[in-house]
């Protein structure tokens, strides 16, 4: 017959053997902990609501910040595109305006139509045909829309011929109004610069106001019909 077990027997088995419960002890630490309070629970919550918090909070600031550059990028282009002047005067206007607003970020604008003596000095241009452009970067560009992503060297080469770095990933952004105008390339280092899962907003709208500005007020009785130069 199974002796009754009591808390009088218990306390009499540890009185007489003092280890075992040692033992117990020594197990029970060793075990990994399943069960956790309701405090700890309540705790690993809030720290959870608090990480998403956080992380809202950063894009909601990223997405400020963008939006300030937008504005004063857009704000910079009419002030200086509107003024009566060479397009060589406004091409280091562009170029001051993305310096201000996106030193990091290299550029290159190719413009669809013919060179006149006096685009000569006009930084960061180059005067083509989308035809020819379309046959050094072949599915790497896209007139209707921007296409942003990694890049080749070799690629980096053509969108960016003054840069003294090789681009790792760009935005290539068509400048259209009733016609296309020419292209504006966007440059990083980093290959996660500009990748293709990212929102094409920013630069679509850059290009808009970019292809608007300088089609009316520099090439509106020239721009060609993209086979020509």
């Amino acid at each position: 017959m199974t002796e009754e077990i009591t808390l009088a027997s218990i306390e009499a088995f540890i009185a007489a053997h003092p280890e075992a419960l040692e033992t117990l002890i020594l197990n029970f630490e060793d075990q990994p902990t399943q069960a956790i309070s309701m405090i700890e629970r309540k705790q690993r919550l809030l720290e959870t609501k608090l990480a998403d918090a956080e992380s809202k909070i950063t894009e909601f600031v990223d997405v400020s910040r963008q939006n300030q550059r937008l504005f004063q990028l857009c704000h910079a282009l009419i002030q200086t595109l509107l003024k009566p002047q060479p397009f060589a005067d406004a091409a280091l206007g562009i170029k001051k305006i993305f310096e201000d607003t996106l030193p990091t970020t290299p550029y290159h604008l190719f413009v669809f139509r013919s060179p006149q003596p006096s685009d000569t000095d006009a930084i960061e241009t180059s005067f083509v045909s989308r035809k020819s452009l379309a046959d050094q970067l072949g599915n790497l560009v896209n007139f209707e829309q921007p296409v942003l992503g990694a890049i080749r060297s070799e690629e980096s080469a053509i969108l960016f011929p003054n840069s003294d770095s090789v681009m790792a990933s760009c935005a290539i952004v068509p400048l259209n109004t009733e016609t296309p105008v020419g292209v504006l390339s966007l440059g990083s280092i980093d290959i996660n610069g500009f990748t293709r899962d990212q929102d094409t907003l920013f630069v679509a709208f850059i290009g808009d106001l970019l292809a608007g500005l300088l089609s009316y007020h520099y090439f509106e009785a020239d721009i060609s019909d993209g086979t020509t130069v």
